[in-house]
């Protein structure tokens, strides 16, 4: 299964730019733990595969830009890319039908409202499927893709 959360961001000068976070999840087994060392109770944790972040900028100054976006892939995307086989996850605290509190397997807190007046819409499936890794990270230090090497 696949999410996407999109956030749009309004900058000094008339600056807008939008970030979107593409992911996979599944439902983690019972008694996982995640990197706080929480353990898995309650079974409301989902354990997230991220595929990319895209960045794009839509105004300057006020003015429509071309269409500039910057798609990132994380080094580390899931748990079979930790040492420790312990990857990303959320915990649901709280959700109804336009609320949703969860806390990040890292003990960041995360609130998100639905824009029922949201205009985009979600990336089709292909597109989805272009993110996904294959055998490839983008690493931010040097600002390129490079090749996973398997051991």
């Amino acid at each position: 299964k696949t999410f996407e959360n999109q956030a749009f961001l309004n900058g000094p000068a008339g600056t807008r730019a939008s970030i979107r976070v593409v992911s996979e999840f599944e439902v983690a087994s019972k008694d996982s733990i995640n990197y706080i060392g929480k353990l898995n109770t309650d079974e409301d944790r989902i354990e997230v595969r991220f595929l990319a972040v895209v960045l794009s900028l839509r105004k300057l100054l006020g003015l429509p830009v071309p269409f500039i976006r910057r798609v990132v892939k994380p080094n580390r995307a899931s748990k079979d890319e930790d040492e420790n086989g312990i990857g990303p996850s959320l915990d649901t605290t709280f959700v109804d039908g336009n609320l949703r509190i969860g806390r990040g397997g890292d003990g960041s807190l995360f609130v998100l409202v639905k824009d029922l007046d949201d205009p985009s819409v979600p990336l089709t499936e292909a597109a989805v499927k272009n993110l996904r890794p294959a055998n490839k990270i983008f690493d931010a230090s040097e600002g390129r893709v490079k090749n996973i090497q398997k051991q």
